[in-house]
């Protein structure tokens, strides 16, 4: 959201062909000024990509030193990625960039770049990311000089006084060859006057704020002659605060018109884009009820038909700050826990799927590392707090895609893996609000699988034969099919089918629903598996999405098979969405009519995934704005939270 005098050109990229260049700065340090005739040059030497030193990447990627092919110094420094879905190298620290916008590196691709290649920063608070193309400019085989002005991103306005990533990446395509480029000599400059531009962070067009929340707004600026003044309006009214931070409460429902205006040292004023905050009522929830299946639907013990619907939280108990904790505290907390239940109480959030849990743990009652609590009774006491905010949670195994379960459930172990449910049921079934998980993804092979499938029948069957009629969810395969990969929907899944002939009573069948990642044909521009670019639009409108559920067999278990059908995990793709506009957009309108669609389908759903301010991630999508000092909903909790309220 920029002001009326937007810059024309998004990006500033000066490439200059090298020849024979000889630079003699490689002793210097990174704070020394390099100087000539007494004009500042370049400021900050920032690295000389000598050596590896701090830089890193991901999966079987490679960087390497290169002594043969450099520019100056020792070395340049060699980064070679495979074909996959992403490539990233990047190095993380603790920058101010604000007085030397210019990142200038001398750059070399081998071969040629993903169309989709970009370099990138990332900023704090947060994971705000902004991207630099420098696709078109870049000679293949040959060095050149690449000068990117930094405050000039494909999208938005970045805060360079807190810059914490400096990375060369590819996110939002299948890179279908591997290759390699080369750094050398990467260093900062100051930049030539802006235009006066400025923007309000958190970056969004509108809020949804629960009553007796509060936000904290920034205003980022660039360009003009520095100092600047701040001034904040709600609703055209001018507020007390005047510094470049805004604190704002939401003390009455209704929906109000956030606006800033920055003037510099000349006298030049511009305004902010509007920002709309809309501020609506908690929800409270009635206290749960012990549930079953009757046809395609849920019913609680009143005959009320029951829409499970709310978020996903991975890794549960999978450190010594158990649940919702992340890395902000070592100990169990009631308190953090207590919170989390309350604010998701607040949107309307009934459901809350726990994963992330290891079965021998929590049939022991294990602790983890330095915890004070064992896993079994941290499940019973977020389940006994959930219960007074009216929400059900299921319990969900670690991630057999990985192959930890695999020996609990393989034949010599069966008697372990039933008892260890037993056990289970025994500890949990006096609470009306549990629901039994077993693997959030099984991807195995073919024997495994059955292993895996046997070993649920025996569990369930025994539990049943214990008296206890909870809930389970089954869910088989990766991510994200309902169906067996190898089976086409017509057929309905081999497993599927096999464990509707069982007739066990009380199964929900889950898939995990994301755009991106697999769920339609593993191309988000193709719902049926055949192959990229046969939709290129990609698989995000309202009738897209219903067209894929039902080809990949969701529409025949709710009416041939007649069983109820959770989403237990979905959502957007962050870390392909957050750079590029496009897919952004597509991101959120899929989301939006995903939702939209589930609703319609009586589809019950766990978005993920729920994390607490402050740890938010860069590959999924959290629900929450990070450093907040409330639980505040991004695009995509927003997006939830309209589901929620209109179901």
């Amino acid at each position: 959201m920029v002001g009326s005098s937007k810059l024309c050109a998004a990006i500033l990229i000066f490439v200059t062909i090298i020849g024979t260049i000889s630079f003699s700065f490689a002793f210097l340090t990174d704070t020394v000024l390099i100087r000539s005739t007494g004009n500042i040059l370049a400021v900050n030497l920032w690295d000389n990509c000598d050596q590896v030193g701090k830089w890193k990447t991901t999966n079987d990627a490679i960087i390497e030193a290169d002594t043969a092919d450099k520019i100056e110094g020792t070395a340049s420094l060699k980064m070679s990625y495979s074909s996959g879905w992403s490539l990233l190298f990047y190095k993380d620290g603790s920058w101010d960039f604000s007085a030397t916008p210019i990142l200038r590196f001398r750059f070399k691709a081998h071969n040629p770049l993903p169309a989709n290649f970009r370099v990138g920063i990332l900023t704090g608070p947060g994971w705000n990311s902004y991207k630099y193309n420098i696709h078109d400019q870049v000679k293949v085989g040959e060095w050149v000089i690449v000068e990117i002005d930094l405050r000039l991103p494909e999208s938005n306005i970045p805060d360079l006084t807190n810059v914490f990533r400096v990375e060369f990446s590819c996110w939002d395509m299948y890179i279908p060859s591997s290759g390699s480029f080369s750094v050398d000599f990467i260093e900062l400059l100051p930049g030539p006057p802006l235009p006066l531009e400025v923007s309000i962070s958190p970056a969004l067009s509108q809020f949804i704020l629960i009553n007796g929340t509060t936000i904290n707004f920034k205003i980022i600026a660039r360009g003009g002659q520095i100092p600047y003044t701040y001034e904040w309006f709600v609703n055209g009214v001018k507020q007390l605060q005047t510094q470049q931070a805004f604190t704002y409460v939401a003390s009455q429902i209704g929906t109000y018109a956030l606006q800033a205006r920055v003037t510099d040292s000349t006298g030049s004023s511009i305004n902010t884009s509007i920002i709309t905050i809309n501020v609506i009522n908690k929800i409270k929830l009635p206290k749960p009820t012990m549930l079953h299946t009757q046809g395609a639907h849920i019913y609680n013990d009143k005959g009320e038909i029951v829409h499970l619907r709310g978020v996903h939280s991975t890794n549960f108990g999978d450190s010594s700050a158990g649940w919702f904790i992340g890395s902000s505290t070592s100990s169990w907390n009631e308190t953090v826990i207590e919170k989390n239940l309350e604010v998701l109480e607040s949107w309307g959030c009934n459901f809350l799927y726990l994963s992330g849990i290891d079965f021998g743990y929590l049939v022991e009652n294990r602790t983890y590392g330095g915890a004070t609590i064992g896993l079994m009774d941290a499940v019973k006491r977020v389940v006994e707090m959930a219960y007074e905010h009216g929400i059900y949670v299921a319990i969900g195994l670690d991630n057999g895609a990985y192959g930890e379960l695999v020996w609990y459930y393989a034949p010599s172990h069966l008697d372990d893996w039933v008892n260890g449910w037993l056990n289970i049921s025994r500890e949990l079934r006096i609470y009306p609000n549990v629901i039994y998980g077993m693997n959030a993804e099984p991807a195995l092979s073919e024997e495994e699988m059955n292993a895996y499938f046997n070993a649920i029948v025996q569990a369930v069957k025994a539990i049943r034969n214990d008296g206890d009629e909870h809930i389970f969810f089954y869910h088989e395969d990766y991510c994200s099919y309902p169906v067996r990969f190898d089976k086409p929907a017509t057929e309905g899944g081999e497993m599927i089918r096999k464990l509707h002939e069982c007739n066990l009573t009380n199964i929900v069948y889950s898939g995990h629903i994301y755009r991106w990642h697999g769920t339609f044909g593993g191309d988000p521009n193709n719902f049926t598996g055949a192959g990229p670019g046969e939709n290129a639009d990609g698989v995000y409108t309202y009738e897209n999405i219903k067209q894929a559920l039902t080809y990949w067999g969701y529409r025949k278990i709710l009416e041939e098979y007649k069983v109820p059908i959770i989403m237990g995990e979905g959502g957007p793709a962050k870390a392909e969405a957050i750079s590029f506009p496009n897919t952004w957009e597509k991101e959120i309108t899929a989301y939006q009519n995903l939702l939209q669609i589930l609703n319609e389908w009586n589809i019950g759903y766990a978005c993920f995934w729920w994390r607490e301010p402050g740890t938010e991630g860069p590959v999924f999508s959290p629900l929450i704005i990070p450093n907040q000092s409330d639980f505040i909903a991004n695009e995509w909790g927003q997006i939830l939270i309209n589901a929620l309220r209109t179901s």
